[in-house]
């Protein structure tokens, strides 16, 4: 019997060996510690809305590097399909907010100038979080004919945007 209780890692009285008991605790603390870090890592932190404008930011960063060096390039934002998340390219000029089509842009008031954003939408509210000032003014066309409104303007996702830099601004198309 004693042979046995030894193989078992049971003492003579029954009980579970010290060295156990601690390999089970910090076996336990290890376990939950794993957890809570990946529910913290993935979960909270994440926001689809701000990571995909800024991703589409990132992109639109390069075209305009692209066409201050070449003269023009493109900007596309691929519609996702979901009704209850939007993106937008939008011009503020030197505002800190308008409206269009019954929904408010807003970015973060700065010094910039001549002011381009990239905007999400969720639910009523548009975050234009991604912004960046222009060296000149910026004006849009849509099929030929000028979208300005009061210098602001607003291209949604689904449109291949051209650009171009022209001597005294630069003239988004779409």
């Amino acid at each position: 019997m004693d042979a046995f209780c030894g193989v078992a890692g049971i003492g003579k009285k029954g009980g579970v060996m010290d060295e156990e008991i601690v390999k089970v605790i910090l076996a336990v603390v290890v376990f939950a510690a794993m957890a809570w870090l990946l529910v913290n890592l993935f979960s909270p932190v994440f926001d689809e809305g701000d990571e995909t404008a800024k991703s589409y930011f990132d992109m639109l960063e390069r075209s305009v590097d692209e066409v201050d060096g070449l003269g023009s390039a493109s900007f596309f934002m691929l519609d996702n399909g979901r009704d209850d998340m939007n993106f937008y390219l939008a011009y503020f000029g030197n505002l800190a907010s308008f409206k269009r089509n019954d929904k408010i842009f807003t970015r973060k008031l700065d010094s910039k100038e001549n002011v381009l954003c990239v905007c999400s939408e969720s639910g009523k509210s548009v975050v234009c979080k991604y912004c960046r000032g222009m060296d000149l003014p910026v004006s849009f066309f849509y099929n030929d004919v000028s979208q300005q409104g009061g210098g602001t303007w607003t291209a949604g996702e689904g449109r291949k945007v051209k650009l171009e830099k022209e001597v005294a601004n630069y003239a988004f198309s779409s």
